[in-house]
């Protein structure tokens, strides 16, 4: 496993920073609002293997265009007077080229 052959956190730090770098090159580096590698999740397999904690590195990036997208209740929503108005509002990354 990586973990044991390449200190985990290195690993993933430098397959991270590509995969950054990918990011600004596909998107424009002015158009990357931020980008997060964390571990908050744990990997059960490698955790099971090893005999210790192992979590699962990943990335988090927000890139532009951001648009609001509304939510809508659907029909099959139990209330009627709720069928078709706003549930929420979430803000969603747009690839659409118009």
């Amino acid at each position: 496993m990586y973990f044991e052959r390449s200190s985990g956190y290195e690993y993933a730090k430098q397959f991270y920073e590509k995969m950054f770098h990918f990011i600004e090159e596909k998107f424009g580096a002015d158009n990357v609002i931020s980008a997060v590698m964390h571990a908050d999740e744990i990997n059960v397999v490698a955790t099971e293997e090893l005999g210790k904690d192992v979590y699962h590195y990943h990335l988090h990036a927000m890139v532009l265009p951001m648009v609001e997208k509304e939510v809508l209740w659907s029909k099959r929503c139990k209330d009627p007077e709720f069928r078709g108005t706003v549930k929420e509002v979430v803000h969603q990354i747009s690839y659409l080229k118009k």
